[in-house]
């Protein structure tokens, strides 16, 4: 067991036996010792790797919050200009609207 301040490398490889009839799967691990100034500055770099990280998912949050206000206004658009034609004097079956309707979802 290494003391938790000791950083590991670990690496695999996979060797043939001599006889070429096993395959050996070994996994080799190195305990380095770190000084002491590299925890900041590791700390730093994956503080600075984490708030860029940050900004960018909020960016892309931002994209689709707008995408769906966009969706949201098209919407309501589409239900006042359904309103405005129900209210108007014009009959249904008279326009000849349902005879589009009729084209389109047979």
């Amino acid at each position: 067991m290494y003391p938790p301040d000791t950083a590991m490398t670990e690496w695999q490889h996979a060797v043939l036996s001599p006889d070429k009839k096993q395959l050996v799967i070994e996994t080799v691990q190195q305990a380095h010792d770190v000084p002491f100034g590299y925890y900041f500055e590791a700390s730093q770099a994956s503080l600075e790797w984490l708030m860029k990280k940050q900004k960018a998912f909020d960016r892309q949050g931002d994209m689709v919050v707008a995408a769906w206000a966009e969706q949201q206004q098209q919407q309501h658009e589409m239900n006042l200009r359904v309103h405005r034609l129900s209210r108007s004097k014009i009959n249904y079956w008279e326009s000849g609207t349902h005879l589009f309707f009729n084209m389109i979802f047979s």
